[in-house]
């Protein structure tokens, strides 16, 4: 079955204007603007950032440390909290309950005896429901149990048990992670605790809501799309994709897995910068830094791209700001042209809807309407246009990492629209011009996305900071800085919360 229309249109024209790029005698790498002698980008550093003022897990941990609390008390407030809260916002697919009950008492014994050597020693997390844990199934949100991951213990989850923190529960997705709510099901469909009205964006639609919502101070989630920044951007937190590391999808029921990515929903960067310790303990080398601060350094954007018909008002007034408090601190913000921008996000969303029909495309009857969508689009692939949208891919790989090498990070929205009515959550939504982060899930760059303002009506902006393939410690130290000079992060949803008595937990 050949693409529809629109989108052959543009994926054949977005591969002939490649094919001058992708000769060997054609033009090769834009040139990015002269160096003027500002520093390097493999020159900066959050360190001194480290700190309990700047992170929630931190302040945890010194907190538990000084025996201020106990790890089994603090899982005892965030599951009270999660009775009151969650059956309107539905963060939760499942909780565990007596287990991390069972977890906490052991880690706060642990601490007694001083058995306390581990980053995350008490505190605790929620999993996204695609990531195998072994208290049971992972069901991805998904009727068809053939689909279902069994009991065991994903790379990621087992590496944040491994730095001692303890796992509440699973987060709702979407079907399969593939990013939309079913409509016809809204009592599963995560709300969003700025307007309850609204959606959280997905996939990872229960990690950041909850986040949010201070449910848990951190969780996983996977990306394939955005399926970690766009709902962190609508929810007011920090969600971060990392480079693109195979190794962290084990035990991750896949969508694309040349795309997909897992990694951390916090409340700022240096809590997912400490996270990220834990999942990726060995970091590449040639990124840490002897910087202290972003003064001297250069970013790259591409202003005409966001301020362009269609873009929500108050975005690109969150977007101008959030450049002038970087220019403010002595920030050089250097236009360029990403190429071949648009045609590159057709060949992202050709490779993973092609992809989830490969995995999933015989289980369709049993699927969500919503699902079936994205499959149809990917049905819609030919072979040949999967092949000239990997070949593109390669392309874009090599000219985006020479273009981008100069700055310390690439700045855009992560999303040119703020969250939807939850009615309007619909696959025209999902495949809007709109989304900017699938085309670094086609490259494998890590990129965060953090927020940068609230909108007239009180809606989350999030701002979306890009680094180059391995300068994930780098990326979120520009998003640190970021945070260091405003509060937007800060902020939290008006969600009501009136303890009482605590339903039994044990």
């Amino acid at each position: 079955m050949a693409l529809d229309t629109n989108l052959r249109e543009a994926l054949t024209d977005s591969l002939e204007s490649f094919r001058a790029d992708l000769s060997p005698d054609g033009p090769r790498t834009p040139q990015a603007p002269p160096d003027r002698g500002l520093r390097a980008a493999s020159r900066l550093s959050s360190a001194h950032l480290r700190t309990p003022e700047n992170s929630t897990l931190m302040r945890l941990c010194n907190a538990l440390t000084r025996g201020e609390l106990t790890a089994e008390e603090l899982v005892r407030d965030l599951l009270t909290r999660a009775d009151a809260l969650d059956p309107q916002l539905h963060a939760y697919a499942t909780r565990f309950d007596a287990l991390a009950l069972r977890a906490a008492r052991r880690s706060d014994q642990q601490r007694r005896t001083g058995q306390v050597t581990r980053t995350l020693h008490g505190i605790p997390v929620a999993v996204k429901d695609v990531l195998s844990t072994q208290e049971g199934p992972t069901t991805a949100n998904s009727g068809v149990s053939a689909v279902h991951l069994p009991a065991g213990e994903a790379t990621a989850v087992r590496s944040l048990r491994a730095a001692g923190a303890i796992v509440l529960g699973k987060t709702t997705t979407m079907e399969l992670a593939s990013g939309m709510p079913d409509l016809h099901r809204p009592d599963q469909v995560p709300r969003n605790p700025w307007d309850t009205s609204r959606w959280t964006g997905g996939s990872s639609s229960g990690s950041a809501g909850g986040v949010a919502a201070q449910l848990f101070p951190a969780a996983l989630g996977s990306d394939t799309a955005g399926s970690i920044r766009t709902p962190a951007a609508l929810c007011g937190v920090t969600g971060f994709k990392p480079t693109h590391t195979p190794r962290l999808l084990t035990g991750c029921l896949p969508l694309s897995s040349s795309m997909d990515s897992v990694g951390p929903i916090a409340g700022s960067a240096i809590d997912c910068d400490v996270l990220l310790d834990a999942l990726i303990p060995a970091r590449p080398p040639g990124h840490e830094s002897v910087s202290l601060d972003l003064k001297g350094t250069r970013v790259a954007v591409e202003r005409s791209r966001f301020h362009a018909p269609g873009i929500d008002d108050d975005i690109q007034t969150a977007f101008q700001s959030a450049l002038q408090t970087l220019t403010d601190q002595g920030v050089q913000v250097d236009e360029i042209v990403l190429p071949h921008y648009e045609s590159l996000q057709v060949a992202a969303r050709v490779i993973w809807t092609a992809d989830a029909v490969a995995r999933y495309g015989r289980y369709r009857a049993g699927l969500t309407e919503p699902t079936r969508d994205l499959l149809s689009v990917g049905e819609m692939t030919s072979g040949a246009d999967y092949a000239l949208a990997q070949q593109s891919r390669r392309w874009a790989e090599r000219v985006f990492t020479d273009l981008l090498t100069p700055y310390v990070a690439l700045l855009s929205p992560t999303r040119t629209c703020l969250a939807p009515e939850v009615t309007d959550a619909t696959i025209d939504w999902q495949m809007s011009a709109h989304n900017h982060t699938a085309i670094w899930n086609l490259v494998g760059f890590p990129a965060v996305s953090v927020p940068m303002g609230l909108s007239a009506t009180g809606l989350p902006i999030g701002l979306q900071i890009v680094g180059v393939r391995g300068a994930d410690r780098q990326t979120l130290a520009v998003a640190a800085h970021f945070q260091s000079m405003t509060s937007w992060h800060r902020a939290r949803p008006p969600v009501s919360y009136h303890p009482s008595p605590a339903r039994e937990h044990a």
